[in-house]
C-alpha cells in the first residue's frame, strides 16, 4: 500500500510542478534604432543580426534576424544572455567591417590628420575606424569579434547603432 501512495504523491507533485503558469514571465527585450551615419537619417530596411556567441559570428549563424522598419527601429524579445553580438547592414553601409568598428566619415584632410593612422590611409569621404586600444593606430590590435550589446534579464535594452 505504501508504493501506490508514494506513486500518487509523486504524480501530484509532478503535475503541480509542471502546471505552474508562466504568464507572469517578463521578456528580455532589445530595441535597436539604426541610423545612416552619412545622412543622420533612419536606416529603413537595415538587416539586424544578433549572435549568441563568437562561433555564431564566425559561421554567420545569427540567433535572431530582423529588418528595421521605416523609422530604422526593430524590437527583439530574446532569450536572456548577458551579451549579444550585433551586426547591422543596409546595402553597402555596415556597423562592422572585417573586425573593425566604424565611427564616422572623414570630412577633410584635417579630420584625417586628427584621427589615428589607418591602413590603408584614410581619405576624405572614407570611413573612420575605432581605435579600440587607443594606441593612435588602427591595426590588428583594434579588431573585435563583433560589436556587443549588454542586456539585463527581464528588462528592455535600448541601443542606437550607426551604419557607414
Amino acid at each position: 500500500m505504501k508504493k501506490p501512495k508514494l506513486l500518487l504523491l509523486c504524480c501530484l507533485a509532478a503535475i503541480a510542478f509542471f502546471s505552474c503558469s508562466k504568464k507572469d514571465a517578463v521578456p528580455t527585450t532589445v530595441v535597436i534604432t539604426v541610423t545612416d551615419g552619412r545622412t543622420n537619417s533612419a536606416s529603413a530596411g537595415a538587416i539586424i543580426k544578433l549572435y549568441a556567441d563568437s562561433a555564431g559570428v564566425v559561421n554567420n549563424s545569427p540567433k535572431y534576424t530582423k529588418t528595421a522598419d521605416n523609422a530604422g527601429k526593430v524590437k527583439f524579445d530574446v532569450a536572456y544572455l548577458s551579451e549579444y553580438y550585433v551586426i547591422v547592414q543596409n546595402g553597402s553601409a555596415k556597423s562592422f567591417y572585417d573586425g573593425f568598428i566604424p565611427t564616422g566619415i572623414f570630412k577633410s584632410q584635417q579630420d584625417i590628420n586628427n584621427h589615428p593612422i589607418q591602413m590603408p590611409p584614410g581619405v576624405v569621404g572614407g570611413i573612420i575606424l575605432k581605435d579600440i586600444n587607443y594606441d593612435g593606430a588602427i591595426d590588428r590590435h583594434d579588431k573585435v569579434i563583433a560589436p556587443g550589446i549588454f542586456i539585463i534579464e527581464k528588462n528592455t535594452a535600448t541601443v542606437d547603432i550607426d551604419v557607414y
